[in-house]
């Protein structure tokens, strides 16, 4: 990646070499006549010495190699892309130069450093010149970056940008402005990151066909090959990271939607594979981004909506009043919102499993959603041995055709499981399923404590599956899909239940909602016969959670949460939303 840049070119790196080259013979000379005190001092003398010695080399070498000669050499295509590479302000006359701004904040002068120039000046200067590439990529300065190092003055930077692409609305017209934060930087994420199976190792889960999960581990020997001393090296999945922020601006994102597919930072080169490929007809893919991640990470399309061209005045940040505010807060006390945890409070979660009085809680109020390509199903039942438990998963491509993605899934065991000899509690399996296909995976009853099965399963933006049960279970067989209009074939936004009864005793069951208020329906199902129950989700936006249970099986319920997708828009959880 770095080699097509021939980054070493780099003026900056040019002197630092030639710095090298004229200053280390004095100081390994320096080094060379000293005459050591201890049989320590002339360890330490050796050993800077030595690596004295290897830098002059690795500098002379490197000059030999990275100069202005062999840069003419270098093809019109390598050089186009290195000057690409490093596109700075050295244009703006205080490039690099600092100011500070002086106020009052309620009787007292403050003083804060701010850039003398303008960091967006070349940026700003292609933008108004027309000469913007059709990919551009924008890394703010430290303390615009957002980082918990700096202060937020971030809000700025991206303020600022929008002002520049707004301001000439032939810009605008053809513009995408994508916001990404490069880690989480240690804040705290409550959703685990989906990770990955390991394929020589069955107990860990299952991935489809054709999903080479090898490139995605980091294995031991490497550790230990590249340097990493055997206490600290280790084995793991490298799988996603904690979720960060993104923010897409563009006359086709319009109107603050929220968007919960599945994505990660390979996701914005697979939408410049999309945008490229289909605007400039070509075929470009890049080979790097490994086919479990292109499974489960979409390629931001369905962010985008068809284009509106309406105009809106937005309060762009002016920065020296924003950064006086940012810096105002290192004057201010400490918000007092600690609140002590009683024993009632935590027995009241107990019993009801209610940390409203015991947790922060969201802010109220639900936004617009984007559709989401996702068909997405999952059913669990006991094999006719009663020995094991089978969970299947599944991504249909039926409703919505090639734009349909596949999905990641992890199954969790909260009580104890029994693998050999090693018990474990809170176990946890991963699954990856491409578009149109299903997996299928079993766990034996004997390794769940008491053989009481109880697995969680998750997928992506919410959607989720409970199953609890024994050997002595109902045959009772529940799938949970879209309800499909009899004329046009499209989903109605309302989900469908299927359950039938296997067995050779009728047998009762109920249907719980647990958030939408929706109540109880009650059913009995004759032996060897089937119902079919229609769950009405205009009211919850699609949204569902719901319960079924069986009369005289106590130890039976299955759970069904998520969200059915119609390829429309709707609205997030207003659970969530506490609406």
């Amino acid at each position: 990646f770095f080699k097509a840049y021939n980054v070493k070119f780099k003026d900056k790196y040019i002197e630092n070499l030639q710095k090298l080259v004229d200053t280390l013979p004095a100081e390994i000379n320096k080094l060379q006549e000293e005459s050591p005190s201890s049989d320590a001092a002339s360890k330490k003398i050796q050993s800077d010495l030595k690596n004295k010695m290897k830098a002059l080399d690795d500098a002379t070498a490197d000059l030999q190699k990275w100069n202005e000669k062999n840069f003419a050499k270098l093809t019109d295509e390598e050089k186009s892309l290195f000057y690409r590479a490093f596109v700075v302000n050295k244009n703006d006359a205080n490039y690099r130069s600092i100011s500070s701004i002086k106020y009052d904040d309620n009787g007292k002068e403050r003083e804060v450093t701010v850039p003398k120039g303008d960091v967006l000046h070349q940026f700003r200067a292609d933008v108004n010149s027309g000469k913007l590439p059709t990919v551009s990529w924008l890394a703010g300065p430290q303390n615009f970056s957002d980082h918990p190092s700096a202060p937020w003055y971030g809000a700025w930077l991206v303020s600022e940008v929008m002002d520049i692409l707004t301001k000439n609305p032939e810009v605008w017209k053809k513009t995408i402005f994508i916001v990404t934060y490069d880690e989480n930087d240690g804040y705290y994420d409550h959703v685990v990151p989906f990770s990955i199976p390991d394929n020589t190792k069955p107990e860990t889960g299952k991935v489809s066909k054709g999903i080479d999960t090898e490139v995605e581990h980091v294995r031991l020997a490497n550790e230990l090959k590249q340097g990493v001393p055997e206490k600290g090296a280790r084995e793991a999945p490298i799988g996603l990271g904690f979720r960060v922020p993104m923010l897409i601006a563009s006359p086709w994102s319009r109107g603050g939607k929220v968007n919960s597919q599945v994505f990660d930072h390979t996701s914005t080169l697979q939408f410049l594979e999309e945008f490229v490929n289909r605007k400039y007809n070509k075929n470009i893919r890049i080979e790097n981004i490994s086919e479990w991640r292109r499974t489960i990470c979409g390629n931001l399309t369905s962010a985008f909506t068809p284009f509106d061209a309406a105009s809106e005045k937005l309060p762009f940040l002016q920065r020296d009043a924003f950064v006086e505010t940012i810096f105002n807060a290192k004057f201010k006390e400490e918000p007092k919102i600690s609140k002590a945890v009683t024993d009632a409070d935590l027995k009241n979660v107990e019993l009801n499993t209610n940390f409203a009085n015991v947790m922060s809680q969201q802010e109220k109020g639900i936004r617009k959603a984007c559709a989401l390509p996702y068909q997405l199903a999952s059913e669990g039942a006991l094999l006719s041995d009663k020995k094991s438990f089978r969970i299947k998963m599944s991504a249909s491509t039926k409703l919505f055709g090639k734009t349909a993605v596949g999905a990641p899934f992890t199954v969790y065991a909260p009580a104890k499981f029994k693998a050999g000899e090693q018990e474990q509690i809170c176990r946890n399996w991963n699954f990856a399923v491409k578009a149109d296909d299903e997996l299928t995976y079993n766990w034996p009853l004997e390794a769940f404590e008491d053989e009481k099965y109880h697995l969680r399963l998750n997928g992506p933006n919410g959607f989720f599956r409970e199953f609890l049960g024994t050997a002595n279970d109902p045959l009772l067989s529940i799938s949970a899909n879209h309800e499909l209009n009899r004329l046009t074939i499209v989903p109605t936004g309302n989900i469908k239940l299927l359950i039938k009864n296997e067995g050779s005793k009728a047998i009762s069951f109920q249907v719980n909602d647990l958030a939408y208020k929706k109540g109880m329906i009650k059913k009995t199902i004759a032996a060897n016969g089937e119902d079919t129950i229609v769950l009405d989700l205009k009211s919850s936006f699609g949204w569902y959670d719901f319960e079924i249970t069986a009369n005289t099986f106590a130890s039976f319920s299955q759970r069904f949460a998520g969200r059915i997708e119609t390829g429309k828009e709707t609205y997030t959880d207003p659970l969530m939303g506490r609406v």
